[in-house]
């Protein structure tokens, strides 16, 4: 890096400053960093889940692309805006909200919650949902990640299996 300034902007016939700094590790450092948070990025993305970071207040401050596609919003349309109001349209948390429960406990907290197909919520049905408190440097809690899938399927077919089960137990039983 190279800087020169005039010694006297009035007049440059006096001389000049030339300042060279190496700023080689600073310039890793920072391609590392960028590299790393692309990294995270990709991984997150990645997720068959919805992945939704909230403050203390709820309000959304980042999400991954599968959250933003159960939605059709760009991420400026949810950032700031509590994931009840986003997803349901509702003006307050969801019965048994895990999020809420963690403000409560300070602990990682998980709950099936029903949804309804509301608001720009694009899928109804049942969903596995867990909080997980963030702790910054000092230890205190400055965030939360939500993680939701919806499980309405694997219920089904659960129930499906479960409910063939029975019948193959009362067809042996009839046959004995």
């Amino acid at each position: 890096y190279i800087q020169a300034s005039p010694l006297d902007p009035s007049d440059a016939a006096k001389g000049t400053i030339v300042t060279v700094m190496d700023i080689t590790e600073r310039k890793k450092a920072e391609t590392a960093f960028r590299d790393s948070e692309a990294q995270m990025r990709r991984i997150l993305d990645a997720s068959i889940d919805m992945i939704r970071q909230v403050d203390k207040d709820l309000k959304i401050t980042w999400a991954n692309k599968v959250a933003l596609a159960n939605l059709d919003l760009p991420p400026e349309h949810i950032i700031g805006r509590t994931c009840h109001e986003v997803y349901t349209d509702r003006d307050a948390p969801c019965k048994g909200c895990p999020t809420i429960m963690t403000i409560e406990t300070d602990r990682i907290e998980r709950a099936v919650i029903y949804k309804a197909k509301a608001g720009r919520l694009k899928e109804s049905g049942l969903w596995d949902v867990y909080c997980v408190p963030l702790r910054n440097k000092y230890g205190d809690i400055d965030s939360y990640i939500q993680v939701s899938r919806n499980i309405t399927e694997d219920r089904k077919a659960e129930d499906q299996i479960r409910s063939l089960s029975q019948q193959l137990m009362q067809a042996q039983e009839r046959e004995r």
